[in-house]
Order: structure tokens, then C-alpha cells, then sequence
């Protein structure tokens, strides 16, 4: 039976920074599938891609309820939460949750509650596509704990910060549960895929899938003649790991 229902996990929506993950979200329902969007942070912003407009993202997005740091004040979000959803609460999971004699203090503080939130009610979903490591650990979490069930595949997209090349002997314990549970990962470069590979300790199945280019939105208006000379340009922060320093030596 071919995929239909796909859940995104992002850690902020929305980002003008990350429009690569909208145009992904765009082009999967322009393909006929069904996307639900989950955050954990919301962006306040004054700025709108236009691509967030083609099916009304800002609207559809699910955010997070994140856990107060109280315990009172986290036991009365508990109860809201739990009064809110009264009549879509998946009753078995819901108290699996809450399961002190099995998951301890993940259960008790409700960490695992809070974390699995989004699971406890009804969704149709077959796959999940967390993007950045770190989003899909907290996926991965709750499939080894069992919220999430086997049957629902979770693919996580690396992009780059979230494996950078000295913090490799960390990020095999950090994303021990991502590693174990996710049933593939996706990155945009080999350089990427290299480095996933050095940390990947179950070797689970690796694409490169490039960030693409609308071409249909970015037109040339104007037919350059003057060619003795060519424009570069550098798009990206200007942190080390993006190199800015080394494209100014190289090109020298």
C-alpha cells in the first residue's frame, strides 16, 4: 500500500531561513500526499515567504506545549491538556505514559508525557520526517519507549549543524535513540553523508538528497554581455563551519 499521510517535525516554524523544508512540504502535497506539520517552537515574525501561503501552513501547524519548569504549574498544563483532548486521547498510550513502575522518573516528572503529546490523540500517519538530528532523537525516543509504533517509519534529514565534524565522538551517545530506531536518514552533500557514517553505529540507510532550486521563482530578467567578469555569491552565516573565510581564499 503506497504512502500517503506524512508527519513533518521541525524545530521552529515558521523561519525565512528554512524555506527549503516548506518548498519540501509544497511539493510533497502538490504530489497528492497528505502533510501534517508539528513544531516544538513558534517564530513571531514579520516576515512571510510567500511559499508558506500556497496551502496555508501558518494555520496547520501544531506546536508543542512545552513542559513549565513548576511542578504545580506543569501538573495543571497537564490536566488542561488532558481536559482539551478529553474525547481524542488514545487511552492506552495516554497511561503508558504515565507509567512510573516502567519508565520511572520519564513518567512521574512527565517528561515522556510532554514529549509524546502530539502522539496521543488520533493520526493517520506512516511516516515521519523529522528534520536535524536533534528533532529526531526526540522522535526516536518515544518509538523506543513504545508511543510511537513500529509500523510508522521515521526518516530524519541531517542538514549540517547538527553534525558538526569535532563533536562527532558526542553525537554517538546523543543520538543513540535516532540511530537505533529511525529506519533511514537523508543529507544534502557527501561531505554529510561521511560524517553520518563515521557516527551511524547500526548503518541504517543513507540518500543524498540535495537541496533544490525553484527555478520557476528565481528567473534571470536580464541578459548579462558584459562577460569578462563573473558574479559569485555566498549564501549562508557567517560562522566557521560555513567557510566564509575559506571562499575568500580560494578565490584569491
Amino acid at each position: 500500500m503506497p504512502v500517503k499521510n506524512i508527519a513533518f517535525i521541525v524545530k521552529y516554524f515558521p523561519t525565512v531561513s528554512e524555506t527549503f523544508i516548506v518548498n519540501q512540504i509544497n511539493g510533497l502535497i502538490d504530489a497528492g500526499f497528505k502533510v501534517s506539520l508539528y513544531a516544538y517552537q513558534k517564530v513571531d515574525t514579520f516576515i512571510v515567504h510567500e511559499s508558506l501561503k500556497k496551502y496555508n501552513l501558518l494555520s496547520n501547524v501544531v506546536y508543542f506545549v512545552k513542559p513549565p519548569v513548576s511542578k504545580l504549574s506543569r501538573l495543571i498544563t497537564f490536566l488542561n491538556w488532558t481536559i482539551q483532548n478529553l474525547f481524542k486521547i488514545k487511552w492506552r498510550l495516554f497511561f503508558k505514559s504515565l507509567n512510573v513502575f516502567k519508565h520511572g522518573k520519564d513518567a512521574y516528572t512527565l517528561k515522556l508525557f510532554f514529549e509524546a503529546q502530539w502522539f496521543l490523540t488520533s493520526y493517520d500517519f506512516e511516516i515521519i520526517h523529522a528534520h536535524f538530528g536533534m528533532n529526531g532523537n526526540r522522535i526516536a525516543y518515544l518509538k523506543a519507549y513504545g508511543i510511537i509504533p513500529e509500523q510508522v517509519k521515521l526518516i530524519t534529514t541531517f542538514h549540517g549543524y547538527d553534525l558538526v565534524p569535532d563533536k562527532l565522538n558526542m553525537y554517538k551517545e546523543e543520538y543513540n535513540y535516532l540511530f537505533k530506531e529511525a529506519a533511514a536518514f537523508t543529507v544534502n552533500t557527501p561531505y554529510l553523508e561521511g560524517l553520518l557514517q563515521k557516527v551511524n553505529n547500526y548503518q541504517k540507510p543513507c540518500d543524498i538528497l540535495p537541496v533544490g532550486l525553484d527555478t520557476t521563482f528565481f528567473r534571470r530578467k536580464t541578459i548579462k554581455n558584459n562577460t569578462e567578469y563573473f558574479d559569485i555569491v555566498f549564501c549562508g552565516k557567517l560562522i566557521t563551519l560555513k567557510g566564509p573565510d575559506l571562499a575568500i581564499g580560494i578565490l584569491n
